[in-house]
């Protein structure tokens, strides 16, 4: 990208200054000659790099350190830290990233290349939503105010349930069945949706009846006892 921005500006400079210097005669020539050979050498720069890049992506397909197809489980939950992992690629992102941009600087693509790219996009939104899922759940236990956390053990067992899950046939959810995916990602955006927003919902109740007691506080009770008492009745009933 920055070789093909530089060549572009080196050229467009070009482009504007020829009318105001061209009267300048071998100076402007001589100008001439080393933007065009500098837009060369970056042409040049940049078609090795794309080319190093194709070579490089040939032979992680070739000895299969960059799959084709997404395979295995969608995800599983570690042992040790209880974090939830999506089991797709991130150098099968890069590559979609990579393919992206490069057709969109009208590079050709290899045809393998191409269609390891096509088979990786069938399943990247699904990647992509699993791993704003697998952020919500790994981070569950920061968002959550621990006083609040046994009014959410309802909402917090159905997701647990829908993280845990099997396909229509009772079977383990894996990348091969597209429609089990996009089912099971359904189910978990799903309960996240409704876990977040009963977890908002207690955190503003918390944050108000925190607000309440400061209030009460902030009143002196021996001087001002009837206020204080008005005040208290007002928290109680939005307690209550």
């Amino acid at each position: 990208v920055w070789g093909k921005q530089l060549r572009n500006k080196i050229s467009n400079l070009l482009k504007i200054s020829t009318p105001l210097l061209k009267d300048l005669g071998s100076s402007f020539n001589e100008f001439k000659d080393l933007t065009d050979n500098l837009v060369d050498k970056v042409g040049k720069w940049v078609k090795d790099r794309v080319v190093q890049w194709d070579r490089d992506m040939q032979n992680m397909l070739d000895d299969q350190r960059l799959s084709i197809r997404v395979s295995g489980r969608l995800m599983e939950i570690e042992t040790r830290s209880g974090n939830m992992i999506v089991n797709y690629s991130e150098q099968l992102v890069q590559l979609l990233r990579d393919v992206r941009q490069l057709r969109g600087l009208n590079f050709n693509v290899s045809h393998n290349i191409a269609s390891a790219a096509s088979e990786g996009e069938k399943y990247y939104r699904y990647g992509v939503a699993l791993k704003k899922v697998a952020n919500f759940y790994n981070t569950l236990d920061r968002q959550i105010i621990p006083c609040t956390k046994s009014m959410l053990k309802r909402s917090l067992i159905e997701f647990d349930k829908r993280v845990k899950s099997r396909g229509g046939r009772g079977e383990e959810i894996t990348w091969s069945n597209s429609n089990d995916c996009q089912e099971y990602v359904m189910l978990l955006q799903k309960g996240a949706e409704v876990l977040s927003l009963e977890n908002r919902r207690l955190r503003r109740i918390h944050m108000s009846m925190v607000d309440e007691v400061i209030a009460l506080m902030s009143i002196d009770l021996l001087r001002s006892k009837a206020r204080w008492k008005a005040r208290w009745s007002s928290s109680h009933l939005r307690i209550s």
